[in-house]
């Protein structure tokens, strides 16, 4: 019989499936804009469970430990069921963006007062037209503060302007990109390129600056395919400071990375490392985040937050974490970013 981990692991793969039937280079990266601290967000890794429908905050000391931790602050809102996999984000001016994948809904959060838990009412809501948000399971900001998302249940790419974010309401995206099957998680690289996970097409796309400034149906300029399991329903990407991919892959409980190189032409790289524990399990890997030190974070379906160090991923050979923490009730864990935004990461 299967345990319960495994099957939260396949609820998270077959809750996604539903959603369709309705070194770096010279100059470094574009810094955080952090606004004044008394508008901001307590610090800390922040991610949304699905089960029950919260958005979580652990702190900083909790992340030095590992075991079982209640989070720091646990908000839940009226304004969205947060069911299913909820992507968050943060903009450069410290706000907190959820994607709910179940209300097909963007909200955006800022801090209350205290930090504390609780109800929180978000600031603004954007909603669909024409099926522009369906089934929303990946967010990233670019570079002009505009804020990309992954239509997976309709097959889109969808872009909203910095200056349509500022108000609640419906807006026509202003850019909508066809011609991907089910986009999935999304990242910028260095050069502003847009990369897709899809899930059950088990690819990588990644499309040039230049495809992103208009709509249409349009293919990637690159196209990475499995290599055995290194592409296994990938749900997961991020980019550290040396602009290495990283991939996770929810069918092979492992995190892959590929070098810049690998990164340059159509084709079905070996991942130069893959951390697959062997002592322990990553329990259904989707969300990735680097923080501040270059480690590198794991969001499990089963409720567990895994670490790997920075020494851990520039090696290869067997990877163990150094650190595990469960978060005992809560479940559908789907995306994670830090607050204030690590320094010299591409825009993710």
């Amino acid at each position: 019989m299967r345990s319960k981990s495994a099957r939260i692991v396949c609820a998270c793969v077959l809750l996604i499936a539903a959603a369709c039937d309705y070194s770096p280079p010279t100059g470094g990266y574009p810094q955080p804009v952090n606004p004044p601290v008394a508008e901001v967000f307590p610090e800390g890794l922040w991610t949304a469970s699905g089960i029950p429908g919260e958005i979580l905050r652990l702190e900083a000391s909790q992340l030095a430990t590992t075991g079982a931790q209640e989070p720091a602050t646990r908000l839940s809102t009226s304004s969205a069921n947060l069911f299913r996999l909820n992507s968050v984000a943060f903009d450069s001016h410290g706000m907190m963006w959820v994607a709910s994948e179940d209300d097909s809904l963007l909200l955006a959060f800022t801090p209350e007062s205290n930090g504390g838990s609780g109800f929180t009412t978000p600031k603004v809501v954007i909603g669909s037209v024409n099926r522009s948000i369906s089934g929303p399971t990946g967010i990233a900001f670019d570079r002009d503060h505009g804020l990309w998302v992954a239509s997976f249940a309709s097959g889109k790419l969808v872009h909203y302007s910095a200056s349509q974010l500022t108000k609640s309401g419906s807006p026509a995206p202003s850019v909508v990109i066809t011609g991907i099957r089910q986009p999935t998680s999304l990242a910028l690289d260095v050069s502003g390129a847009l990369w897709v996970t899809d899930l059950f097409a088990n690819t990588i796309s990644r499309y040039l600056p230049s495809q992103l400034l208009s709509s249409g149906e349009k293919q990637p300029a690159i196209v990475l395919r499995a290599n055995g399991v290194s592409i296994a329903h990938p749900t997961g990407i991020a980019f550290d400071a040396a602009n290495n991919m990283w991939i996770s892959n929810a069918a092979d409980d492992a995190v892959v990375g590929f070098r810049p190189p690998q990164l340059a032409a159509d084709g079905a790289p070996k991942p130069f490392v893959t951390l697959k524990p062997t002592e322990t399990s990553i329990n259904g890997p989707a969300g990735l985040a680097f923080d501040s030190f270059g480690n590198l974070w794991v969001a499990g379906a089963s409720g567990v937050l895994t670490r790997f160090s920075l020494a851990t991923i520039t090696a290869s050979g067997d990877a163990e974490p150094d650190a595990q923490i469960r978060l005992s009730h809560n479940a559908l864990l789907w995306s994670l970013a830090f607050w204030p935004k690590p320094v010299g990461f591409p825009l993710n």
